[in-house]
């Protein structure tokens, strides 16, 4: 699932990982997204990440999201260029570190549940992501082994060719393998889900398949005329210049309703700005959400650009998308007027984002840090593309959402510890 407003959890999409910064694993010098500078979700246009600009995933630019690099974290390094660790021989990267690796020659990484970046530029590198570890590999000259193990979440970049990967024990995988280079071999085992990038060259066993013919039936008609960023659905209000604020295991949320718009598919939408960061203060991830409201009072979603972040660099752009480029298309987030049964697309990009909710439970009630609510609605929220993500959320009259559960063990993944509206 994609991480927008109120959602965490994740399967690495495919497409946007071309979007990811040149200099994203070690180089630290490039602030805009995939080639020729731009970080629109698949299109010609820079959007930076910064509020304070308009600039769309679509249109000329604003500042990138770049912010440049910091140490790497863990052992086996010395300081290599952009601020990577240069990693010869043998590195790992701990539990709860962050992890920034410039492999020279055919080292190891291993990513022990920490959060890790590694590039591999001669190739035939062993990388290891184990016990819930997020982490991007990038094996500029080929042949790599990658052995992505116990729920991690893993990126394979390979334009080499010719790298082996198994996404094993719930994992998430998605590889990028040049077609002009050899196959790379892709082995999901035991829960593990994997897909490669469109117009790779893999080769994938016992990996779930995703179709990737477009659902015929699903045809939102998007008339530009029937929208407006004046956001007021009283589950899902987004009034300029309203905070939010949730407390995740070892995170802070923060999302910010700045007023900058954009364009989407001739909608004029409007930036909703979501931000991670440890509790410390380090940015994890930061998304810009294209949001409208129809005439009927159901809230739309038009895609978002978002990064996560390793040591201040972007690690990678996996869940980009935007309504109208290549093929995806818009879907609701909330209902005018939920009632129990109802399941809907909140988004659709074939292959890579197909979040839908189901709506559970009207007039709940909840309490969580920010106060006690009563009026609420839960909606189970769930991927066709990945069957671990399955999340309850909770959304309350005049504050939007409040709580996020994991369904598998009712945990609290995300609560609300302060609102402030204009």
């Amino acid at each position: 699932m994609s991480r927008k407003f109120g959602v965490v959890g994740g399967f690495l999409g495919a497409s946007a990982f071309a979007l990811l910064a040149t200099g994203a694993c070690s180089s630290g010098s490039s602030s805009d997204a995939g080639s020729g500078g731009s970080s629109g979700s698949g299109t010609g246009g820079s959007a930076g990440m910064a509020t304070g600009g308009s600039g769309g995933a679509a249109t000329g630019g604003s500042a990138g999201m770049a912010t440049g690099g910091g140490a790497g974290a863990g052992t086996g390094g010395a300081a290599g260029a952009g601020g990577a660790e240069v990693c010869a021989g043998s590195c790992t990267c701990d539990m709860s570190d962050m992890c920034n690796y410039d492999c020279s020659g055919a080292c190891m990484v291993e990513c022990l549940g920490a959060r890790c970046t590694a590039e591999c530029r001669d190739g035939d590198c062993a990388l290891d992501a184990d016990f819930g570890a997020t982490v991007s590999y990038d094996c500029a000259g080929g042949g790599c082994t990658v052995d992505c193990d116990a729920a991690s979440h893993c990126t394979l970049d390979c334009p080499g060719g010719g790298c082996d990967l198994v996404c094993d024990a719930d994992s998430r995988c998605t590889v990028i393998c040049d077609g002009g280079g050899d196959a790379c071999n892709v082995t999901c085992a035991s829960g593990g889900l994997a897909t490669c990038a469109a117009g790779s060259n893999c080769n994938l066993t016992g990996c779930v398949a995703c179709d990737p013919t477009p659902d015929p039936t699903y045809m939102p008609v998007i008339n530009p005329g029937d929208f407006t960023t004046v956001i007021d659905n009283p589950l899902f209000p987004l009034p300029v210049g309203a905070e939010w604020v949730y407390d995740a295991p070892g995170e802070v949320v923060t999302v910010t309703v700045p007023g900058d718009t954009r364009t989407v598919m001739g909608v004029t939408v409007l930036d909703v700005h979501d931000e991670v960061r440890t509790t410390t203060g380090e940015l994890i991830e930061d998304t810009i959400d294209f949001y409208a409201q129809d005439s009927a009072g159901n809230v739309w979603y038009f895609g978002e650009i978002t990064a996560e972040y390793v040591n201040g660099q972007i690690a990678n752009m996996n869940g980009a998308w935007e309504a109208g480029v290549d093929g995806a298309l818009p879907g609701i987030v909330m209902q005018a007027a939920p009632t129990v049964g109802q399941q809907y697309l909140q988004e659709y990009y074939v292959c890579q984002a197909e979040d839908e909710a189901e709506v559970t439970e009207v007039g709940a009630s909840e309490t969580v840090p920010a106060g006690s609510y009563t009026g609420c609605i839960r909606t189970r929220d769930f991927s066709r593309l990945d069957p671990l993500a399955n999340e309850m959320k909770t959304y309350c009259p005049n504050v939007g959402n409040v709580l996020v559960t994991e369904v598998s063990d009712g945990s609290r993944a995300e609560e609300l510890r302060t609102v402030t509206m204009p």
